[in-house]
């Protein structure tokens, strides 16, 4: 007999923990629990998110709360709940309608990096290691005892949209296989030691803002970690016109200059760079000024006449 689950998710990773769930023998998911439908674009569409786009195509039943403070629904013939990048608090009354209660599927080593941001934070501060803990959750955030946990290395030049893809990968099968034995009473939950917590915060799209006394290391894991959302941009001046640069693919280089950090540079007639406050070039191959399609290098100095070295 299939163990009856409600699941709480909202994105892509959690769209991949949900699939898993359906094609699991030992789980029924008997209600999805996700977040209405958002305006997206310029034309402000209004656009179901991933979970519910999934659930929707293997007929599951589905609730999308403004808020769960006044969620009525009675959750107690459920025995667990799976919580997955659902996006919002979910209030104490809830926790314990589950028989077993709710885990929580996070995508950090906890304690380090509990929070809304787990995953951008490990590429921002140049992590070379990450995971997913499953934790059973209690009152506040991320803080609940450790069912398990599993460590992956992080790669050099991995953008956020590929750490989550592999992190998602990591979880469903560690949650699959870890969540019979929690049910069962045979795994033994590991208390977070709080003296080694830290937190991540709700990202904002002015986050995205560079800071040119930054490294260009720095500066290239900010393009990683917030790609494709809120992605990096910065404010200049050009030819006399004040603009937006959005930069929308980056590179390290071996290359340095004793020009002013910001300072953008046509590196050859199609190679584009900009100066970090270290003095070493980050490569532009991609970018978008404000009002304008996405350009190439080339492009861009075309039609901004950047010379060979340009101070701005």
């Amino acid at each position: 007999m299939k163990t009856e689950v409600v699941f709480f998710g909202t994105h892509n990773f959690a769209a991949k923990i949900l699939q898993g769930l359906i094609n699991s023998p030992d789980f029924n998911v008997g209600l999805v629990i996700t977040q209405p439908n958002q305006p997206v674009g310029r034309k402000k569409e209004w656009q179901a998110c991933p979970v519910k786009i999934l659930a929707e195509k293997n007929n599951l039943k589905i609730k999308q709360p403004v808020s769960l403070k006044d969620f009525d629904n009675d959750l107690s013939s459920f025995v667990v709940a799976v919580v997955a990048q659902y996006g919002k608090i979910i209030p104490a009354k809830l926790l314990t309608m589950p028989k077993k209660g709710m885990v929580n599927v996070h995508a950090s080593l906890l304690p380090k990096y509990r929070g809304a941001s787990p995953i951008q934070t490990a590429i921002l501060n140049g992590d070379i290691l990450t995971g997913i803990s499953l934790i059973k959750m209690d009152e506040t955030m991320d803080t609940g005892p450790i069912l398990t946990k599993k460590e992956i290395p992080i790669s050099p030049n991995e953008t956020y949209l590929e750490l989550e893809a592999k992190l998602a990968d990591l979880a469903t099968p560690l949650l699959l296989q870890s969540l019979p034995l929690y049910l069962s009473g045979k795994l033994q939950l590991q208390a977070q030691d709080n003296r080694d917590a830290t937190y991540t915060k709700i990202l904002k799209r002015e986050d995205g803002q560079i800071n040119f006394k930054q490294k260009a290391e720095q500066i290239y894991n900010q393009w990683r970690a917030f790609f494709p959302w809120p992605g990096i941009f910065w404010e200049t001046k050009l030819n006399s016109q004040s603009f937006k640069i959005k930069l929308l693919k980056i590179q390290l280089t071996d290359l340095s200059m004793e020009q002013p950090a910001g300072s953008l540079i046509a590196l050859s007639k199609n190679r584009l760079g900009v100066v970090g406050g270290d003095k070493k070039i980050l490569e532009i191959l991609e970018l978008q000024a404000e009002n304008k399609n996405p350009m190439t290098a080339l492009e861009f100095i075309n039609g901004f006449k950047v010379n060979q070295i340009k101070d701005i």
